[in-house]
Parts: C-alpha cells; sequence; structure tokens
C-alpha cells in the first residue's frame, strides 16, 4: 500500500465532493451512509434507529410543504424531519 501523502490527498480532491447530505439527494435514489454529522442527541437517536456507516438508503419520497422525508434501510421505512435529512451524509451508488 502507499503511503503517500499526496495520494490521499489527490484522492480527496478528485472524491471529497461526492459526498452530500441526504437531504440534498434526488428521490427514488439509493445512497450509502458515510458518516453522521451534526446535533449529538440527533445523532445518537439515529444511531439507535440503525444508522451506520455503509447501509444503505434508498430515498423513497417527500412530504408536501416540507415535511419529512420518507426513506427505507432494507425492510424498514423512516420519515426523518429536515434536521435529521441533514445529519446524515451520503454517497451516491
Amino acid at each position: 500500500i502507499n503511503n503517500e501523502p499526496g495520494l490521499l490527498v489527490s484522492f480527496l480532491m478528485e472524491y471529497g465532493d461526492m459526498e452530500k447530505t441526504l437531504a440534498k439527494s434526488s428521490i427514488g435514489h439509493v445512497v450509502k451512509l458515510n458518516r453522521i454529522d451534526g446535533d449529538e442527541l440527533i445523532s445518537e437517536r439515529l444511531i439507535d434507529m440503525g444508522f451506520h456507516p455503509g447501509v444503505e438508503i434508498e430515498f423513497i419520497d417527500r412530504m408536501v410543504s416540507g415535511g419529512p422525508f420518507i426513506i427505507r434501510i432494507q425492510s424498514s421505512f423512516f420519515a426523518l424531519r429536515e434536521e435529521e435529512a441533514e445529519c446524515l451524509k451520503v454517497i451516491d451508488l
């Protein structure tokens, strides 16, 4: 494995902007959870609900007038508020 610092910087420059929040994802897309970043209480609750790095999330729909995000993880469905969706940093698959 090449541990040159320049290689990591090069990778981050190429792929670092691929991460976005779940709130910025498109309906119908499947994304992979990269990390949870935000309010500690919200982050802990999301982890308790089964949101862990690496899990695939399907963005099903969003309710009208800024309502909750409807998502699916495996066979479970969740309705997330915008502040919760903003804590989930995801990568497109």
